[in-house]
């Protein structure tokens, strides 16, 4: 067994830049390691035999990259780590850890925060909203959490966020916040009971992707992709069911808006879809249909005129060649 204690950091090492102890079986890093200040690399990922890793690790100034995936024996993260100004990656993925600690919301420079597979972990300090450069956190498969903060909102350079397989009960309001973000993956949260209406609006111009949909949540009764950079139809067949959609500027709808069973309100005005496809006739609680400034619309199906018995409202403004064809259809 290699054994790091009595490991001395000689003069000679002073300039070391990187330092990869992968798949060792180190049991701790030794304190001197925080004079190793020239150090941008510390690899000691897949030590299974590591359970500490000491203060003074954060006397690495120089430090970009900090990889201690698969140490399953690591419980704790020293406070210290939040005087590594420069780090850019943490890779904490596959550990023992029961929470981040409150200090890293002082690392200004982290652009990937991937804390994967940590069973235990149970809590996300409300620090981490003050990570301005973080652009990728990876949760994913962390059954122990429930919450998030609500100073995930902060996060404005956040574009991946990868919930999968926790155990959240419910996505924070200031989600909507995060204007940059393009995929927001929370599928498989078997305790995720709720989407909160704002997590598409306006703000969220970059989101390409809500993996999300493709299971029933108890409680949404609305969904709201305004100005989203979702193009295309987000749902797939035996997705959660809404009562109001809102899919303004959706390049197309596809036929599987049909398995929406209590929806009573349809919006998706703007978009780019050319006819109203056959299969919207199955909607048999809808009431409101809103198709304005649909510049590609010229026609609705005619069995889609079933619909029309029970709908209260229509819109369909602002398309001279559909209105052409609905007089026609009304002959």
């Amino acid at each position: 067994m290699l054994l790091m204690r009595e490991f001395l950091i000689h003069r000679k090492l002073a300039s070391l830049t990187e330092l990869h102890l992968k798949g060792t079986t180190i049991e701790e890093l030794p304190e001197s390691i925080g004079s190793l200040k020239e150090l941008e690399t510390l690899n000691v990922s897949w030590c299974k035999s590591l359970t500490h890793i000491p203060s003074s690790v954060g006397d690495q100034v120089s430090l970009t990259h900090l990889l201690l995936q698969g140490c399953h024996l690591l419980k704790e993260i020293p406070n210290s780590i939040g005087k590594l100004a420069s780090l850019t990656k943490l890779d904490l993925s596959e550990t023992g850890i029961e929470k981040l600690p409150e200090s890293i919301g002082f690392l200004k420079e982290l652009e990937t925060l991937d804390a994967s597979n940590c069973v235990l972990l149970a809590h996300i300090p409300s620090s981490i909203g003050h990570l301005s450069s973080l652009s990728l956190l990876d949760l994913r498969k962390c059954h122990k959490l429930t919450q998030l903060p609500e100073s995930m909102g902060s996060l404005m350079s956040l574009t991946h966020l990868y919930l999968s397989w926790t155990g959240i009960e419910e996505l924070p309001k200031s989600i909507n916040s995060l204007k940059k973000l393009k995929i927001l993956d929370a599928s498989n949260c078997a305790s995720l009971t709720c989407i909160s209406s704002s997590i598409g609006h306006p703000e969220c111009q970059s989101l390409k992707e809500i993996p999300i949909l493709s299971r029933k949540l108890a409680s949404s009764i609305e969904l709201d992709l305004y100005e989203t950079g979702i193009k295309e139809s987000p749902f797939s067949e035996g997705a959660q069911d809404f009562k109001c959609l809102y899919l303004y500027f959706l390049a197309c709808i596809l036929c599987v808006i049909c398995y929406q069973a209590s929806l009573s309100l349809l919006d998706f005005r703007k978009t780019w879809i050319e006819e109203l496809l056959e299969s919207i006739s199955s909607l048999k609680r809808i009431k409101t249909l809103v198709a304005s400034n649909c510049v590609s619309l010229v026609c609705i199906l005619n069995s889609s005129s079933r619909i029309f018995v029970v709908l209260v409202i229509i819109k369909i403004t602002h398309q001279e060649k559909f209105m052409i064809r609905l007089k026609s259809w009304h002959h």
